[in-house]
């Protein structure tokens, strides 16, 4: 990606090409906001990331729950930088992010920045793990005692299912 070069100007260019292509098709479109919200952050435009960045929290669909969550996490890193408090509106998001990812907080004793970075460290944590687990070249016996113990072990009840989805078909592949 562009990004990842530094070359932020010419990703932007190319992101404002992208929005304009794909008009109303809501995923695709969340999707290049965030890349565009991270660039306008990484080229010092806060206030234009801001109102990328509230776009896709206030898109509904059930698909949109990760882009939210990476959304959510540049969010607070502006706020934080900005010395600016979390936004209300924004409240309910982390809710419905949380419940998509069937994960508990303890809402009474975090403010939302922590909970949004908890929530953010706990995705990527069983991600890589269980992408860790798939992608091994090992053989059936230890991939099913491997994502059996990740199941178990894990906070997030999205990969915790996606583990047992695993499990059930290795085992109905007979192996």
């Amino acid at each position: 990606m562009l990004t990842e070069e530094g070359q932020y100007t010419n990703a932007l260019a190319v992101y404002n090409n992208l929005l304009q292509e794909v008009g109303n098709d809501n995923s695709s479109r969340l999707e290049i906001l965030e890349r565009r919200a991270m660039t306008l952050w990484k080229l010092e435009r806060s206030e234009e990331a801001l109102t990328d960045i509230d776009t896709i929290l206030t898109t509904n669909g059930p698909e949109h729950y990760f882009i939210k969550l990476n959304a959510l996490s540049l969010y607070v890193t502006i706020i934080d930088a900005m010395k600016e408090p979390f936004a209300a509106v924004y409240k309910p998001v982390i809710d419905e992010v949380t419940g998509f990812l069937g994960m508990e907080t303890s809402k009474n004793t975090e403010d939302e920045q922590t909970v949004v970075r908890y929530l953010v460290e706990e995705n990527q944590k069983a991600n890589r793990e269980i992408s860790g687990i798939l992608t091994a070249d090992s053989n059936a016996t230890a991939m099913l005692a491997q994502l059996r113990h990740f199941g178990q072990n894990t906070s997030v009840g999205y990969y915790q299912s996606l583990a047992e989805e695993q499990i059930r078909q290795l085992k109905l592949s007979g192996q």
